[in-house]
């Protein structure tokens, strides 16, 4: 007999027998015993993961002598020429190569007629998405009104292109990928079965290098075993897939936190010098401290982690000693490094640099906390209040104004407008040096009479009443007010840090204010602080919320952001954040959203909605300015792009 690869070879010919597709074996087989058979299913997910021989097990199941039956004996004749593919009721159609919409009307016109030897008629149509839109128009009357002895089964890698009066006929599994773990066990059971020595390493790089296809890693199997000459080896298959290893990744990561960036260049130079591919490389690096950071913060990483339990312990015992927040920072520099090698003309510099600044990142993080903890002992303290908003002055002129010449006649009193008269409440002969307080102090030396109108600061005193000319129709009114005295500032024991942060109006509406308007205000205020947790914060959705308390759910998806936020000093930190802008006790809890609920908005989706609506509001107003029109009606254009200045 003729050699089969694996691929054919382990086919699985009966659903206990399928790796992978758990839920999809389940509900087939309680659709067969119940004798609720629907007329088209479509299977969707990516290359290799079942969809086809799910189809031929479910063709045999319905077409079984001893059938409808979850299990076919694979004996009978109907099995066997369905094992064979030479059953007339079990018609196997390639959409690609069938696409047209004659293809589709003979396959219509046939399917009235009732099967020559089997229960169904059952059509299995490969990479349906390809079919034309003729085809799947001359398909949808077929769909609405089947016979009752024909079954659809439709299956596809691209479920966006099939039209939705197509999905909306049919019962659709999404075929998930097939784990690590599930792909190095069945390869595993192979190699025993062929009596092929695979240790765990060499089959972990296989399933790696599968990403969840398990014909692929079947493929490979076969590819490995020829490279190594009748068994797998870990290192003979490294360098044929230019997969990078578990044990290469460990190394680094060592390097990386033992602050060693000599150690971490020289591994990077060996790969190199052995034609590692680094963007593989990369990607494999950023994986590994994603894992990382996923043990040290997550109860149970090993549902998170699509690895062995021998590799998520080892992970676990890397991370132990690790703070999250070097993790993090690690994290995003190879990230970076990651999104820039692709672009770079040599990429090896780039990832050379991003290893250097990793090893350096226990210092990152040393620096991070320290202004933390400043910015913590600075929000107690009245001097350094940074709470607060900073004052803004009007920028004083270099030069003073026109009216302000030397020997000039006064004007009358009833020439100046109610605007300027308010800095005449003080006489200017009540300015004596003794009266300035000492912020003014330094200029008390020069007397107004011997200070010349072009060197006199407009704060620095205020000028006599024969220093000013009569005001012109045309003078400005802010530059006579600017001659006033400064504005009184409260001295710094003024400013109480028991008090809310109510200096600000944001704070001020904030405190009165609905509780989710509340919570929104004070996520605003974390970002201006914090802006790394407040992009967790941004994530979550407000559940419910009270006036003293906010309850915001996360999806299970961002369960790694929500042990953040969870975190005891992070916690402590919005509280009293929560206090401050509130006015009010506040308490928040973080919770995870009940599977299905996808009602509410996050503050991300919110806070890009009111940009994208300011945005359309400038360009709405910019396009109305006269000159802005004019530029249109002339030139036919439009504004696609607006600039805003640089203060």
């Amino acid at each position: 007999m003729s050699y089969q690869v694996s691929a054919r070879k382990y086919r699985p010919q009966a659903f206990e027998e399928v790796v992978g597709q758990p839920h999809i074996v389940r509900t087939l087989t309680n659709a067969i015993t119940s004798g609720r058979i629907a007329h088209a299913y479509l299977f969707s997910g990516i290359r290799g993961v079942g969809k086809t021989t799910i189809a031929r097990i479910f063709a045999r199941a319905l077409n079984c002598e001893h059938g409808p039956t979850p299990t076919p004996c694979n004996t009978c004749v109907h099995c066997a020429q369905i094992i064979s593919g030479n059953a007339s009721d079990v018609l196997e159609i390639d959409g690609a190569s069938n696409n047209s919409v004659d293809n589709i009307r003979d396959l219509s016109d046939n399917i009235r007629y009732r099967p020559l030897t089997g229960r169904y008629k059952v059509y299995i149509i490969d990479e349906v998405h390809m079919l034309s839109t003729q085809a799947f128009n001359a398909l949808l009357k077929t769909l609405e009104e089947p016979p009752d002895h024909a079954v659809f089964v439709f299956a596809t890698t691209e479920t966006h292109k099939i039209p939705q009066t197509i999905l909306s006929r049919c019962q659709h599994h999404a075929f998930r990928r097939v784990s690590r773990e599930e792909i190095a066990g069945h390869l595993s059971g192979l190699a025993t079965r062929d009596g092929i020595h695979a240790p765990k390493s060499a089959v972990a790089l296989l399933a790696q290098a599968a990403d969840g296809s398990l014909r692929d890693s079947l493929s490979l199997f076969d590819q490995a075993v020829s490279f190594s000459g009748g068994g797998l080896v870990a290192e003979d298959i490294s360098l044929m897939l230019g997969v990078v290893g578990q044990p290469t990744l460990h190394g680094f990561a060592g390097d990386i936190l033992a602050a060693d960036p000599g150690a971490a260049l020289m591994r990077l130079k060996a790969l190199v010098e052995a034609g590692q591919d680094l963007n593989t490389l990369t990607s494999g690096l950023v994986e590994h401290f994603r894992n990382l950071l996923v043990c040290r913060v997550a109860d149970d990483p090993a549902a998170l982690i699509d690895l062995s339990m021998d590799d998520v312990a080892e992970l676990s015992t890397q991370a132990a000693s690790v703070p999250p927040e070097m993790l993090d920072t690690v994290f995003d520099l190879l990230a970076e490094a990651q999104d820039r090698s692709r672009r770079a003309a040599a990429p090896r510099f780039v990832l050379e640099a991003a290893l250097v600044r990793a090893c350096d990142a226990r210092a990152l993080v040393s620096l991070t906390e320290l202004a933390a903890r400043l910015e913590a002992a600075a929000g107690g303290a009245a001097p350094a209040r940074a709470d607060l908003p900073p004052r803004t002055q009007r920028p004083l002129p270099t030069s003073p104004p026109r009216q302000m010449v030397t020997g000039a006649t006064p004007s009358a009193p009833q020439a100046v407008t109610p605007q300027a008269a308010a800095p005449q409440a003080v006489a200017p002969q009540a300015v004596t040096p003794q009266a300035v307080t000492p912020q003014a102090a330094a200029p008390q030396a020069v007397t107004p009479q011997a200070v010349t109108p072009q060197a006199a600061a407009p704060q620095a005193t205020i000028p006599a009443a024969s220093q000013f000319t009569p005001p012109a129709a045309e003078a400005p009114r802010e530059m006579i007010a600017g001659a006033s005295t400064p504005p009184r500032q409260s001295p710094p024991e003024a400013l109480e840090p028991s008090h809310p942060m109510v200096s600000d109006p944001a704070m001020v509406s904030a405190a009165s204010a609905s509780p989710r308007e509340a919570w929104t205000a004070v996520v605003r205020e974390i970002k201006t602080r914090r802006p790394a947790l407040a992009s967790y914060l941004e994530q979550g959705a407000v559940h419910s919320a009270t006036p003293h308390k906010v309850e915001v759910a996360f999806q299970p998806a961002y369960e790694v952001m929500l042990s953040m936020v969870n975190r005891p000093d992070n916690l402590a930190f919005i509280t009293d954040m929560a206090r401050r802008v509130t006015g009010r006790e506040m308490t928040v809890a973080f919770v995870i959203a009940a599977p299905g609920s996808d009602g509410h908005t996050t503050l991300g989706e919110q806070f890009e909605a009111e940009e994208q609506a300011r945005h359309r509001e400038e360009v709405e107003a910019t396009m109305e300015l006269p000159f802005i029109r004019d530029v249109i009606d002339t030139f036919g254009g439009e504004v696609v792009e607006l600039h805003k200045p640089e203060p």
